[in-house]
């Protein structure tokens, strides 16, 4: 029997020509169902022996005592999938040449004289003795179209009348993506049921439950040695530096690291505890997950508005803007609460908010809160401070994003001689507050003026050290191609977004967030 937090199925059909079909299952729909099982804590396993498997290699008994053995360990759970061939027959003299095959499956002696292929032996052994006692837990799935042979059509046939008379649910399918589709509407029936959502999780608790089911799976066939042990409770009890555990791939390290961390926890119930694995989820090796584990598992420990901060950043860097705004409201709300309406901390909370309303494209809220940010920041720093010119520079970029070119441009040529005077004409910094003036220009249809100040942001970035160069010139380069399409001249634009997306590989996240938007207009403007 499968474990209680584990989903263990077996699937059961014949080979050759079910393999489309299996892949599917495998690269579409598995990864899919594994991530939302590890949201509830679950582990999921699916058991497909045919892989690797030819009739031709394998001994007959021992492989079918193999598969009958592992139904039973995934019991109650089982998939049947019928494709155009009834399947591989064993000779019974073959099936008998294994005395625990028959002492522990007898019926299996007797389906072999009567012909059954090892698919239907499956079929009967893993759901249809018994279909009262799995409801909900078997599916079958039957592929329409012209069987192999004549012979095949028939036993398929009787096999359909079996399933049929079983009142077990059997669906039919034409096309790989269809049956994807039915299978993964049945598992997630089957998940619902078996290992229902029950309140609404943290996102402490939603963030933890996949590495605690892939603790587990790990911890479970584990067999620690006395040396890693003593080796651990020494460090615990003298050791002043991080403990490293290393290894090459397949040696053990997850499950070492999984069992030291239970037996920590046994013995240290009110320990702090970060537990991480790479691997636990689809999006557990980034660099946003990480942070974002680590920033929920200490939200206890550190400034609370702090956190929340970070947190929305990763929100809103991974695409959750709503979530991002509530969770920056519920710091500007303390921080208003804790240091007043006038601090600067207010105001860094109500720029973050103003800047998550303009990704949304809500440009009025986003205004209000800008405009507030940048009245406290200049009278608590005077408008000679950077704090206050960023302010201002935001500002001017919500009015543009409402069409109010005109003012965005006025408080630009205010801001920009001033960030002359304190930065100097090479500083880095001065490249954000150009870019700001050429997509105004831009937007006024001043294209040679939006040149002129894309030039000078190109100048500064190339004399600026290798490492910062990519993202400032992608977004320079992104500029230059809206330049070039407003004018009409799209060909060039498409060939520099072309050159871009060709040339900016790095996979670093911000880098790729840019060339995804790259790409996203570079196949808007070839599709005109």
């Amino acid at each position: 029997m499968a474990q209680p937090d584990e989903l263990r199925i077996f699937i059961s059909s014949t080979f050759r020509d079910m393999e489309a079909e299996r892949k599917h299952l495998l690269r579409r729909i598995f990864p899919q169902i594994r991530a939302i099982c590890r949201e509830r804590g679950v582990t999921f396993t699916e058991i497909d022996l045919r892989w690797g498997l030819t009739e031709e290699e394998a001994t007959l008994g021992r492989v079918i005592r193999t598969c009958l053995e592992e139904i039973d360990r995934c019991r109650p759970h089982f998939v049947g999938i019928i494709g155009s061939r009834y399947g591989w027959i064993p000779e019974y003299h073959e099936v008998i040449m294994d005395p625990q095959l028959t002492a522990s499956y007898p019926d299996v002696e007797e389906m072999a004289l009567e012909g059954k292929s090892i698919t239907e032996m499956e079929f009967v052994h893993g759901a249809l003795r018994l279909p009262e006692e799995i409801e909900g837990a078997v599916r079958f799935y039957v592929r329409q179209g012209e069987r192999e042979s004549p012979e095949d059509a028939e036993k398929i046939e009787s096999l359909l009348r079996r399933i049929r008379s079983s009142a077990l649910p059997l669906q039919e399918f034409d096309a790989v993506e269809e049956f994807g589709r039915m299978v993964y509407d049945d598992l997630m029936e089957t998940i619902d049921r078996f290992w229902p959502p029950t309140e609404m999780p943290s996102d402490r608790e939603q963030e933890e439950r996949p590495h605690k089911a892939f603790a587990r799976s790990r911890r479970r066939a584990f067999v620690p040695d006395a040396e890693t042990i003593s080796t651990f409770n020494r460090w615990l009890a003298e050791g002043s530096l991080p403990l490293l555990i290393h290894g090459e791939s397949g040696l053990g390290k997850s499950a070492t690291t999984a069992f030291l961390v239970d037996t920590f926890r046994r013995k240290n119930p009110n320990g702090i505890i970060i537990e991480h694995y790479i691997g636990a989820s689809e999006r557990s090796g980034t660099i946003t997950d990480v942070v974002r584990h680590v920033l929920l598992a200490t939200i206890d420990t550190v400034t609370r508005t702090n956190s929340l901060t970070n947190l929305a950043q990763i929100r809103y860097q991974t695409g959750d803007m709503e979530g991002a705004a509530d969770l920056m409201r519920k710091v500007l709300e303390t921080r208003v609460r804790e240091y007043g309406q006038q601090h600067p901390l207010a105001a860094e909370s109500m720029n973050n908010i103003g800047a998550i309303h303009h990704g949304l494209g809500d440009f009025e809220t986003s205004l209000t809160y800008m405009q507030k940010a940048a009245d406290i920041r200049r009278s608590v720093f005077g408008d000679r401070h950077t704090m206050s010119l960023r302010a201002r520079s935001n500002v001017a970029m919500t009015l543009h994003g409402l069409g109010r070119t005109e003012e965005a441009e006025q408080i630009l040529r205010e801001v920009l001689p001033t960030a002359l005077d304190l930065f100097g004409p090479e500083h880095f910094e001065l490249t954000e507050y150009y870019l700001c003036m050429s997509a105004v220009m831009t937007a006024q249809g001043k294209f040679n003026e939006t040149d002129a100040w894309l030039d000078r942001a190109t100048q500064i970035v190339e004399a600026s050290p290798e490492q910062t160069r990519p993202p400032a010139l992608i977004r320079i380069g992104f500029e230059r191609a809206g330049v070039r399409a407003a004018e009409g001249r799209v060909d060039e634009a498409i060939e520099i977004l072309d050159a871009l997306v060709r040339t900016h590989t790095d996979p670093d996240p911000l880098i790729a967030r840019q060339i995804i938007l790259v790409q996203k207009r570079l196949d808007e403007l070839r599709n005109r």
